[in-house]
């Protein structure tokens, strides 16, 4: 799917979410455009898998095929949906990207609890787009050692 849209800067966009035109590079950039470490912190392949074993996956690009946004997700599609990472490049936020990204993931999972946690920061951008604060839940994480 390839989907034109016209985002608040009037420029043309595409939604699009075939994997295979999705240049792994092109992630790992947008990783880093964002402060998620430095583009060799990555390993091309262990992103190339990430993203084959994404259930969920939409990105925006602009008229010249330069990677503006991605969302992640895994999803069963019955019971929970979890957003593993929405990233919008600087130079193109506050455009309606992320809100784009975010209603791709609602249409998809329609009637399915989505989950995400988020730096205290964003919330407002999650808040905005129809998500709902939960009072008292918390993010645990664990590194594997082994990894």
């Amino acid at each position: 799917m390839k989907k034109k849209f016209i985002a608040k800067d009037k420029k043309k966009y595409f939604l699009c979410d075939d994997k295979s035109i999705l240049n792994v590079k092109d992630v790992i950039e947008l990783f880093a455009s964002v402060n998620w470490g430095k583009n060799e912190d990555y390993n091309i392949s262990e992103v190339k898998k990430a993203i084959k074993c994404t259930s969920i996956l939409y990105f925006v690009i602009d008229e010249n095929g330069k990677l503006a946004g991605l969302i992640r997700g895994l999803s069963d599609f019955n019971y929970c949906t979890y957003i593993t990472d929405i990233i919008v490049r600087p130079a193109y936020q506050r455009k309606g990207i992320g809100e784009v990204l975010i209603k791709a993931v609602k249409k998809k999972t329609s009637n399915i609890p989505i989950f995400l946690h988020t730096y205290a920061k964003d919330s407002k951008f999650f808040s905005d787009s129809g998500m709902k604060y939960k009072p008292g839940m918390k993010v645990f994480t664990y590194k594997n050692k082994n990894k």
